[in-house]
């Protein structure tokens, strides 16, 4: 990777943004990020980045992730599995992306969020963890026609409705005091 090493952490930003866990992070000792979510995160990347440049920022070599994210899956299953995915695993910090199958099977915001907020609380009072809700992106397909045969896409509204789920997620972290993404 090419990423420029950021500068030091200010040890003081890091501490209002992760209160439970940024003493254990600045002083070296073993750091457990759970990456929780669909199959953005199933397939992506964003949480080796986020450990590495943890780690530059921090001095902290002890960091580790685990994976608890499955393609298809949406909040409500994160929730109904939250023992096996988090509480068996202790994590000092979890990461938290859904949206888009929850749109697909057509869940309601309000749901969604309030799913959202069961996660960060219980990340807090079961397992001592901080959260750091991430922000859905838009699924958008370019359609190519194969053959003259149509290919299907989404609608170009998924966007617009997934603009609105992430928004509303930064909305609720400024509520919980939970940094977003």
């Amino acid at each position: 990777l090419a990423i420029a090493p950021p500068p030091k952490m200010d040890e003081d930003v890091l501490r209002r943004n992760l209160p439970r866990s940024a003493d254990k992070l600045l002083k070296g000792e073993p750091f457990k990020i759970l990456a929780m979510g669909d199959s953005v995160t199933n397939t992506g990347d964003y949480e080796n980045i986020l450990a590495t440049m943890l780690s530059r920022a921090t001095g902290n070599k002890n960091i580790t992730i685990v994976d608890r994210s499955y393609p298809g899956r949406s909040v409500d299953a994160s929730v109904r599995n939250f023992n096996d995915d988090a509480v068996a695993l202790r994590p000092d910090m979890a990461t938290i992306m859904y949206g888009l199958n929850d749109q697909i099977c057509g869940c309601s915001l309000e749901g969604f969020l309030d799913q959202y907020e069961w996660l960060a609380k219980h990340l807090a009072d079961e397992c001592g963890a901080d959260t750091v809700f991430l922000q859905p992106t838009p699924h958008i397909e370019i359609p190519v026609a194969k053959d003259d045969v149509k290919p299907e896409s989404n609608p170009p509204e998924y966007a617009f409705r997934t603009v609105g789920f992430a928004e509303a997620i930064e909305q609720l972290a400024e509520k919980l005091k939970v940094p977003c993404a």
